[in-house]
């Protein structure tokens, strides 16, 4: 049997397998040792203003972009900085937090974790062990050859951290044309629609000679005895809101909604 398994020997007791079990508990051990010894070596190296940022105001809403630069020379590091330090925003900060020369290394993608920063690098390689460092603390390393593509980058990835813009956009327009008494106290708007369509529950403002008499969402939005959703140009409605019923003929009522728009310029 022995033979067939190819074991060259079988252990007599148990001893054998708790000597190698206690010998990977030690190897791993020791290994988390170097490992967490090899980090407090490289976060030794960080600048001290760094590991400040890091343990910051959290409150902080102003946007911030942190930026490692790593070029092939420090002429091209120097450019880089500069055209990145031209880029202003009201609403986000970009910090470069460090400038180096050289191919991107495990300290700084140690550096950029600590400072939450993104590593550019311009026409430099990434080694191995940084890669690997990168994955493990969730760095983002991008790589470039050409200035004006990273300019182009950042300015995407601030637009991407700004909020985006609510605008407001009109959806139609309706007359009203009679007013209707249901009960004792609701009364409901007989309108025309002149521009675009009326939609149920979005917001309205209604007019009486120009000027803003009552804003608030449509209650009920029908189409003879029937609740709909929406009306479109050129049909009648009726139109009712809630707690509010100070309607009189010729008041108009436009309705609008919110949209979220992406930003496109900082």
């Amino acid at each position: 049997p022995v033979e067939i398994l190819g074991l060259s020997e079988v252990p007599q007791s148990g001893d054998h397998f708790e000597a190698v079990e206690n010998e990977k508990v030690m190897h791993q051990i020791i290994d988390e040792r170097k490992e967490k010894e090899r980090t407090s070596r490289l976060e030794a190296t960080m600048p001290a203003h760094v590991r400040n940022d890091a343990i910051g105001d959290k409150d902080d809403n102003i946007k911030h972009l942190n930026l490692i630069i790593k070029a092939n020379t420090h002429g091209a590091a120097e450019a880089v900085a500069q055209s990145i330090n031209q880029m202003e925003s009201q609403e986000i900060i970009t910090k470069i937090i460090h400038v180096g020369v050289g191919d991107i290394s495990e300290a700084d993608v140690m550096l950029a974790s600590a400072g939450n920063a993104i590593i550019l690098g311009f026409t430099v390689r990434v080694d191995s062990n940084a890669q690997a460092a990168a994955e493990k603390y969730g760095v983002t390393i991008k790589e470039y050859d050409i200035i004006y593509q990273i300019l182009e980058d950042i300015e995407k990835t601030m637009l991407s951290l700004l909020e985006p813009e609510v605008k407001e956009v009109e959806l139609g327009k309706a007359e009203i044309r009679q007013v209707f008494t249901i009960g004792k106290t609701t009364k409901i708007a007989g309108c025309y629609v002149t521009e675009g369509k009326i939609v149920r529950s979005k917001d309205a403002v209604l007019y009486r000679d120009g000027k803003e008499i009552f804003r608030g969402a449509i209650d009920q939005l029908k189409r003879f005895k029937d609740d709909v959703k929406e009306v479109a140009q050129g049909f009648e409605c009726g139109i009712s809101f809630a707690k509010f019923n100070d309607l009189q003929e010729g008041d108009i009522i436009e309705v609008s909604t919110t949209e979220e728009v992406e930003r496109k310029s900082l």
